[in-house]
């Protein structure tokens, strides 16, 4: 056992330095031959998450799934823990049938991932996660030209995002802009103008008081300002 953790650790040690070459070729072929190898949950998440990432989306989901099914069988993970990754990756899988225009699969997908995160106490194994999620459900829908239904989903992530105490604020105050914004966007889609208005001004104020953490978003802050002046 010693001497394959120490050639599993020699092979990942490998795919660091070829990713740090952008030799990603390679460093997939490393990262599948560990996962289809050891069959590891975390080996088979790291490639599925690499190759998703490498937008090869059809080996994504083939390994997401291997994950998901791999772990109905692990006895050792904790209630909780199982539920936050099986969570995890139900989004990732939804996320890349929304890619593939596969709209109901995608929302069969994401309500799967919310399903896994509320437990049967209703209390969210990962409640980050839940409001990423229903977000992306809100994505979903608008694509569908369902705005009132997106609208719903898009109101429950803000809120859910505005009282998460156990989340960094700088991270609090991103996805409260990021989703103010969109919010802004469906407005103007359907003509709700003081509304979009509204919202936009909101999200500009998120990203004003983020920069007292970050400059990193200066990018978005100018973007949501266009979309205000516009």
């Amino acid at each position: 056992n010693k001497d394959v953790k120490k050639h599993v650790n020699t092979i990942k040690a490998q795919v660091a330095v070829y990713k740090v070459n952008n030799d990603f070729k390679q460093a997939g072929e490393l990262l599948k031959g560990l996962a289809d190898n050891t069959k590891t949950l975390e080996d088979i998440w790291e490639y599925a998450f690499f190759i998703d990432n490498q937008n090869n989306l059809s080996e994504a989901l083939k390994y997401y799934q291997t994950y998901i099914d791999k772990m109905g069988k692990d006895l050792v993970l904790d209630d909780k823990t199982r539920r936050r990754q099986k969570a995890r990756a139900h989004n990732n899988i939804g996320r890349i049938y929304w890619l593939m225009y596969k709209y109901e699969e995608a929302e069969a997908a994401y309500n799967m991932s919310l399903n896994c995160n509320r437990g049967i106490d209703g209390i969210f194994a990962d409640s980050m996660r839940y409001a990423y999620t229903l977000a992306n459900i809100a994505i979903l829908l608008k694509d569908k030209y369902e705005y009132d239904k997106a609208e719903s989903y898009y109101i429950q992530s803000h809120n859910l995002y505005k009282n998460l105490s156990n989340v960094p604020m700088k991270d609090r105050l991103y996805y409260e802009a990021l989703l103010a914004n969109n919010i802004g966007n469906l407005y103007r889609i359907i003509k709700r103008i003081d509304d979009s208005e509204r919202m936009f001004k909101a999200a500009v104020d998120l990203y004003n008081r983020l920069e007292q953490f970050t400059k990193d978003y200066i990018y978005e802050r100018a973007r949501t300002e266009r979309n205000l002046a516009d």
